[in-house]
Parts: structure tokens; sequence; C-alpha cells
């Protein structure tokens, strides 16, 4: 897609949720991206994902905002990246993970 001018009349954008098919190969970082609830039916606060082109690096971050967590990882192509967040879920360490800056449970809330 070439560079365009962004649409200032916001009812003309509609929201929709992830759609895009390579999602399939991220189960577990989707469902944290996705899920209202936990499996017991507990409500929780959806992840955030962010990604960055550094260079020849891309950067993206999980941001796990129920738990006040945060996961980095790098990949030299985004879906090198994504699959380092998946294989990180997967492997279910808790050393992949640090407290996030703007944690309630940093702050004392």
């Amino acid at each position: 897609m070439a560079l365009r001018k962004i649409q200032t009349d916001i009812s003309a954008t509609r929201a929709a949720g992830a759609s895009v098919p390579e999602t399939a190969d991220y189960p577990q970082m989707l469902e944290y991206l996705t899920s209202p609830a936990y499996p017991d039916g507990t409500k929780r606060e959806m992840s955030v994902l962010i990604v960055a082109c550094d260079g020849p690096v891309w950067r993206v971050a999980l941001t796990d905002k129920d738990n006040g967590r945060i996961m980095w990882k790098t990949g030299q192509s985004l879906p090198d990246a994504l699959s380092a967040i998946e294989l990180a879920l997967l492997d279910d360490d808790p050393s992949h993970w640090r407290r996030a800056a703007d944690s309630p449970r940093k702050r004392g809330k």
C-alpha cells in the first residue's frame, strides 16, 4: 500500500477485530489479545501488542494489562518476532516477563 492521506471523517471508519489470516500461527498470542475472560469465566483486561521496526530488527511487545507485565521479543522479520512471543507464551516461564512501568501493582494500588 502506498502512502496516503488519512480519512478524517471518523464515521467513515469501522472498527474490526483481528482478521489477519496469519493469526492462526499465533494462537496463544491471539488468546491474550482477544479473550475478555479467563477459562473460569473471570473477566480480564485484554492485552496489547506493539510492533516496531528498528532498522533490520523487528521488536514486538506484548503487554498483559490484566497482570501488569510486559514481554519484549525481537526477530529479523515480523513473523520471527511474533513467533518468539508465541514460543515464550508456550514456554510459560515467568522470566520472559517484566513488570510493566504503568502497572497498578507497581504503584501500590
